[in-house]
């Protein structure tokens, strides 16, 4: 299970051109490489396609075969004739090579080999024929047939096909000792299985259960020592049944007591949602949080509700429709269960249980978009300028945090060409210089600590207006006051394509 990215907070309304916030973590924010893992995803959308070609053949290939086989047992029956011997199913008799077997799952029918009368004595031909109808009753068809659904879908597994020769093996020494039990003599019943399998062949599909199957060399020493399995009780029986169902219920039931309080049974959809056009008179200050389960937002557009509720940057939202930036919303959404936890004074559960409710709030966000604006939106990988964040040369310029376990101290605040970083790691950095720079940051600073730090330069949008800058480019500030810079690359980054949005049903 994915745990949250960060920590739930809550912005207050502000203008657009400051960003100030201020996050509780218990670990690494953010990982080296942001939400979407550029080289990692492409990676893993090929291999996950070759995966499945690979997967697609080896079914196909399986399927043929049986389907070869089936062909042949199936002309086999065509061409068999009604016999005279009486037994509790149909018994036909077929011309071929084809050894005495059952066939079919409904309305089974013994299939058994032309001439085989002339090669078995009577005593011989009652064992073979006990046999057959005991697969008969056990139903072994059906369960063969299920088993051979399974080797097709997971044929790449070797304990799959492990198992079903175990269930072949088990299957035919069910049917020996019931021969046996039916007072069979075990000489005569072990000659007729070798007469059988010297004179004809093994039948080509273990749902059409025949008498050659298994081990023969181990089923002809059980015949001879008349090994006969216990057979269980009820009690036994229960205790065996109660066994299965633990070893499936288990699993479950762990991860459902390991689950953070109060997350497990939650459903990613909101109790309440309300969602309005903002009063115009209102633009320019926007906000955006999540608190307690819950989620707010004033004066926003639908492009910052992605963003919040996929966890990516501006620059990986990628739309035809204009409407993701025409119009600004207020959005209040409630669920029906939270967590009253103060982030600044939890035990270590209480904050993996809030890092899950964030990532949980952002499932139902993603489900409200989808609902009330119709959103329609699909994944795809572009080459992107990105930067990598390294230290230059001298190092950095920064100390270690001095409160580098309290970790209700860890925040960031951006604004009018300043940061002021406490108790950050650097990945955390690299994340907020992401939003500086409409680019991707990768932390490649290999500094694992958190650090206290501070710089200040002359914003972007100053220079652009054409006024004198007041200081150096974020660029010439990071190097000169934190001893960091940003090494431009090219690389593959995930992007979100909206196929489809609309403006919000009514609430």
């Amino acid at each position: 299970m994915e745990l949250g990215r960060h920590l739930e907070w809550a912005q207050p309304a502000q203008k657009i051109a400051t960003i100030s916030s201020r996050v509780v973590q218990i670990s690494q924010p953010f990982p080296d490489a942001m939400p979407f893992t550029p080289s990692a995803a492409d990676t893993a959308n090929w291999l996950f396609i070759a995966l499945c070609c690979v997967g697609g053949c080896g079914f196909g290939a399986i399927v043929l075969m049986r389907l070869r086989a089936w062909l042949r047992i199936r002309a086999a029956v065509g061409l068999s004739t009604p016999t005279d011997i009486p037994g509790e199913v149909p018994i036909r008799s077929s011309p071929g090579l084809l050894e005495p077997g059952v066939v079919g799952f409904i309305r089974p029918v013994v299939l058994m080999p032309a001439g085989i009368v002339e090669r078995l004595t009577p005593s011989q031909l009652e064992a073979v024929l006990s046999h057959e109808l005991c697969h008969v009753r056990r139903h072994d068809n059906v369960c063969a047939a299920i088993h051979m659904i399974v080797e097709a879908l997971f044929w790449f597994h070797p304990m799959v096909w492990w198992m079903g020769a175990r269930l072949v093996e088990e299957r035919e020494r069910a049917c020996d000792e019931e021969v046996l039990q039916q007072g069979s003599e075990p000489h005569i019943y072990a000659q007729a299985i070798l007469d059988v399998c010297k004179h004809y062949i093994e039948s080509p599909l273990v749902c059409a259960a025949g008498i050659g199957g298994a081990d023969l060399k181990r089923r002809i020493e059980g015949i001879m020592a008349q090994r006969i399995g216990e057979r269980l009780g009820t009690a036994k029986k229960v205790l065996l049944a109660a066994a299965g169902a633990l070893a499936v219920v288990g699993p479950i039931a762990i991860g459902l007591l390991n689950a953070p309080p109060g997350i497990a049974q939650t459903p990613e959809t909101f109790e309440v949602a309300s969602i309005r056009p903002s009063d115009p008179s209102r633009y320019g200050h926007s906000g955006i949080g999540f608190s307690h389960g819950n989620f707010t937002a004033e004066s926003v557009t639908i492009k910052s509700l992605i963003e919040a509720a996929y966890d990516v940057h501006p620059f990986q939202i990628s739309s035809r429709s204009k409407l993701i930036d025409a119009e600004q919303y207020d959005v209040k959404a409630k669920a029906d269960h939270s967590l009253d936890i103060n982030p600044q004074n939890t035990t270590e559960p209480e904050l993996k249980a809030l890092l899950e409710q964030k990532r949980l709030t952002q499932l139902r966000l993603q489900a409200l978009l989808a609902d009330r604006f119709k959103l329609k939106l699909h994944r795809t990988s572009k080459e992107m300028h990105i930067f990598a964040l390294v230290t230059s040369t001298g190092g950095p310029k920064f100390a270690l945090a001095k409160n580098a376990g309290d970790l209700s101290l860890s925040g960031v605040h951006v604004g009018d060409g300043k940061l002021k970083a406490t108790n950050i790691p650097m990945s955390f950095l690299a994340n907020t210089l992401s939003n500086r720079v409409d680019s991707i940051v990768l932390d490649k600073t290999g500094l694992t600590g958190r650090y206290d730090l501070q710089m200040s330069w002359s914003p972007e949008e100053l220079n652009r207006q054409g006024s004198v800058p007041v200081g150096p480019s974020l660029f010439a500030a990071l190097q000169e006051q934190l001893g960091l810079k940003l090494v431009s690359q090219k690389g593959p980054v995930e992007t979100l394509v909206v196929d489809h949005v609309e403006k919000p049903s009514p609430n």
